[in-house]
Formats: structure tokens, sequence, C-alpha cells
């Protein structure tokens, strides 16, 4: 590409100035056009209103414009320089989409103006040291749309990036979480129902958004969470025994306002993601799995003996497993997402207690 844009400006200054003489009107509309073919599979078309407009182009400075073009060859697929005549002057407009087929590893600010030349209303080029230049034709950036270059008046070109974008996140998950029996909800009767409202899962953590393609990657990260199971009895109280896990029930002369039990863990997740949409900011769907390590266990209840509130929690592990890995669903946007976690293995040593299996549905919240 550059040995071709360099035989072009060769051509261009040995043949332009003769040329332009001898240029012709060929259109319909009275326009003079100038075509030059080259034998290194390039042709330029010159067209101006009438001859003498065509004549002023031998003021300009095609190596200029072809070091101009030059400056994106690699990185744009459809590019177009339009040369247009305002007042005595000739200005340039220019389009360029730029889609970079190798990613960027520093999408920051600094490596997309890499991408970008400035210069003067002048057509002199400005350094990255040049702050005068900045502050007068500035620049622009947003890191959904890419990069957009503004030279007063003059000249503008756009530089705008693929959206696959690859970076960190503070994330919190909120929700509410309950358990299945043998894959169904426990009978009206088991002591351990819950109530799916004030039984709240709460995560929170940091990840990864690793954006293998503009459509496909993987979510990944990690964060500590919290189960709160809220008993649908609030009389039940939970009792370790010596090789089973008792739901008992509180004295009747107790006035129980509130039990639950709250087991944190610390967890991982991988999960492959795929967004759908124009320009990549539609819907954002993916499945994958976690696995958490248990950092402890306690109940509490909420209590009045003798019209005095009394708020009591007993920790112990209630023979609860050590591990959880499950199964994770997510769909949304970006920022905000539907989530559902279920776990494959129970929350319960089963030789111990009840098999029950825990999951939770709810919002995922996601700040890049």
């Amino acid at each position: 590409m550059n040995q071709m844009l360099h035989a072009i400006c060769t051509w261009m200054a040995i043949l332009l100035p003769s040329l332009l003489w001898a240029a012709a009107p060929i259109n319909d509309d009275g326009r003079d056009t100038l075509r030059i073919q080259t034998n290194v599979g390039a042709n330029i078309m010159i067209e101006a209103t009438d001859k003498e407009a065509l004549m002023e182009l031998k003021a300009l400075d095609i190596n200029k414009i072809l070091e101009d073009m030059e400056m994106v060859t690699d990185s744009v697929g459809n590019s177009k320089i339009v040369i247009k005549k305002s007042d005595d002057t000739y200005i340039r407009e220019a389009e360029r989409e730029i889609s970079f087929d190798t990613p960027l590893e520093d999408h920051s600010d600094n490596a997309f103006r890499q991408r970008a030349r400035k210069y003067n209303s002048s057509g002199e080029y400005l350094s990255d040291e040049d702050t005068e230049g900045d502050k007068q034709y500035g620049m622009k950036y947003d890191s959904d749309e890419g990069m957009e270059v503004y030279w007063g008046n003059k000249y503008k070109s756009s530089f705008k990036k693929s959206r696959r974008r690859s970076s960190g996140y503070f994330g919190m998950d909120f929700g509410v979480n309950n358990w299945l029996e043998n894959g169904r909800s426990p009978s009206g009767n088991a002591p351990y129902n819950v109530r799916p409202w004030g039984s709240w899962y709460v995560s929170l953590g940091g990840g990864y958004l690793l954006m293998l393609s503009n459509h496909f990657g993987f979510d990944m990260g990690g964060d500590v969470s919290w189960y709160n199971f809220k008993f649908q009895d609030d009389d039940v109280r939970l009792v370790k025994g010596e090789d089973r896990l008792i739901f008992d029930m509180a004295d009747p002369s107790i006035n129980s306002i509130k039990s639950k039990l709250t087991v944190p863990y610390v967890n991982v997740k991988l999960v492959p993601t795929f967004k759908i949409g124009p320009k990549h900011r539609g819907m954002t769907i993916g499945a994958g799995a976690y696995a958490g390590y248990r950092i402890g266990g306690y109940t509490k209840v909420k209590q009045k003996i003798d019209g005095s509130t009394h708020k009591p929690k007993n920790h112990s592990d209630f023979y609860l497993n050590n591990f959880r890995y499950g199964v994770r669903f997510q769909l949304g946007w970006e920022e905000v997402q539907f989530y559902a976690n279920y776990d494959l293995n129970p929350i319960f040593q089963t030789d111990h207690a009840p098999e029950l299996n825990a999951f939770s549905l709810g919002m995922t919240f996601q700040i890049f």
C-alpha cells in the first residue's frame, strides 16, 4: 500500500501541471473532469465545475493529501476525501470509518489519538505537544462511538472504533433466594420453607469483560455473596444435633418476629457472553458457571421476651457444605442485566440434613 501511494505521488507531481491544461469537459452538465490511469493499479479522477477551477488545483499540495490518505490506509475499509472550494480557498473534507483489524491493547484516549493527525486551518500538521492547536481545533473522544476530530469549520474527520471493548468493572447482584427439594418446592408443612420476600441474595465484587470479537467474549470475576433464608415460620430455630440438623420450634412464651439463616461465600465465575444488536449496544446474553467457598454461617432471630426485643445470633456450620458450584444465566444490557443462579450441589450435607439446592434470581449491575 505504501509503495502504491508513493507511486501515485510521483505520477501526480510529474503529470498534474501538464494534464490540467489538457483537461476537457466530458460531462453533460459542463463539469471538467481529468482522469489519470496509472500502471500501479490505481486511478485518479479530478473534477471541477469549470476549467478555471481545475487550474486552481495546481496550488494544492498533492503530497500532503496523499500523506493524509496513507495515514489510515492500513485501517480504512472505505475512505472518501473531497476537495471543495470555499470563497477563494480550497478546503478538505473527509469521511473515514476505521475498523481496527487488530485490537489495541490500550483503548485509552491516547491510543486513539495516535490514529489521528491534527492540522490547523492552513493544513499545517500540529504536534501532540501543540496544546494551542488542540484548543483551537479540538478533539472529542467518546468511549462508545470513538473519536471525532474537528479543525474549526475547515476539516472534520470521524474515527469510529469498533465496540470490541475489554474492560474491568465493579459488580453487584441483588435478588431473592430460595431452595428446592428434589427439584421442587418443599412441601407446605416443611419447617424449612422460606419467604421469597425478605430472603435476599446480595453479592459485591469485581470482574473483567474480555471481548474476543465484536460479538463474543467472557465475563469473568470474583465476589463475596450472602444467602439470606428467611423462614416462613418465625418460630423456627436451627439446632446442630450430634448427627442431624434439627429444625426446632421456639418456646410458645416467646413472641418471634423473624428467623433467618445467613450463609456467606467467596465466589468466582466464568460466563461466555454474546452481544446482539446494532453497534453492539443491544442485548447481552450469557450462560456459564460459578464456584464458591463458604466463609461462615449463622442464624439470627428477632423476638420479644417480657416486652423486650432481642436479636440473638448463633454462629455454627449447621452441617453446611463448604463448597458450592452451579450454573449462571445473564440477560440484559451491558450495565444492567437479569441473572439467575442455581447451585448444582446441596447447601447442606445430605447425610445430616434435607437435600436442598439453593437458587437466586435478580438484577446484576456493572459499573465500568
